[in-house]
């Protein structure tokens, strides 16, 4: 389930810097620049576990919560990332979706971890880790040589094809139980569908386009093998789109990553 998905290209989150068809300079010859094309924000689970408390049971306890997923910040195949690159990137990515992101080479941790949390009631408990994963695509800017149609050259910026990336944002942790309220988009609710907690599907987060900003990208359609897992593209005949055109969208929503009130 996605937060949400941006359209990032020349919006104003991401105008920072040159554009395309800018003119450059000399020492600019050679340079590239990242631009980021889409954001896709996606709470996510790294640590869990189902853990029961019983009348006699409440007070302050320290659980040991399992791995269940590994992000590892990515620019491309490069996960050491390049400061003059990689680095402004994700730094860009994190101005776009208003989030704290990792913009050096880092993971989450693969190893169990312990959470320690004053139970106040008896109950079936989820403890939890988890972040906001972000992925999406990026085009970079080159400065090159352009013949001008009177035949002249000058130094340009202009843009090429990129590739895919991966970062997240700051690791929350807590407690939640299915009869706790917490917003549709959340790391919360997550854990509540990791608990196996019944959820409306009205109230479950869904993968929502924001209105697009920019006109497409100027290197046509993406080829379907460069897109991150599990991405499709809609054509105007597909079901998909199709329902989404019958259907209002509800508002995005985004939510808090502060540690949920004690139970």
């Amino acid at each position: 389930m996605f937060a949400g998905v941006t359209t990032m290209a020349g919006s104003a989150a991401a105008a920072t810097g040159p554009k395309a068809g800018d003119f450059c300079t000399s020492a600019d010859l050679g340079k590239r620049r990242p631009v980021v094309k889409t954001a896709f924000v996606e709470p996510t689970i790294t640590h869990f576990k189902g853990y029961y408390i019983t009348a006699g049971s409440t007070g302050s306890q320290t659980v040991t919560v399992k791995n269940e997923t590994t992000i590892t910040v990515e620019v491309g195949l490069d996960v050491k990332l390049s400061a003059e690159f990689g680095s402004e990137l994700l730094g860009k990515v994190g101005a776009s979706v208003g989030l704290s992101v990792k913009t050096t080479a880092s993971a989450t941790s693969s190893e169990t971890q312990t959470i320690t949390w004053d139970f106040r009631n008896p109950g079936h408990y989820g403890l939890y880790q988890g972040t906001r994963k972000i992925t999406g695509e990026y085009a970079s800017l080159n400065c090159n040589r352009v013949v001008q149609s009177s035949g002249t050259v000058s130094t340009q910026w202009v843009e090429r094809p990129g590739s895919t990336y991966t970062t997240f944002s700051t690791i929350e942790e807590g407690a939640v139980r299915c009869e706790d309220t917490v917003p549709a988009d959340s790391i919360m609710r997550k854990a509540q569908e990791h608990l196996g907690c019944k959820i409306a599907p009205s109230d479950k987060s869904a993968r929502k386009a924001l209105k697009p900003a920019v006109t497409p990208s100027k290197f046509g359609p993406l080829d379907p093998g460069t897109l991150p897992p599990g991405f499709t593209c809609d054509t105007p005949s597909s079901g998909a789109y199709a329902a989404a055109r019958r259907t209002p969208e509800s508002p995005n929503r985004s939510s808090s990553t502060a540690r949920p009130a004690n139970a």
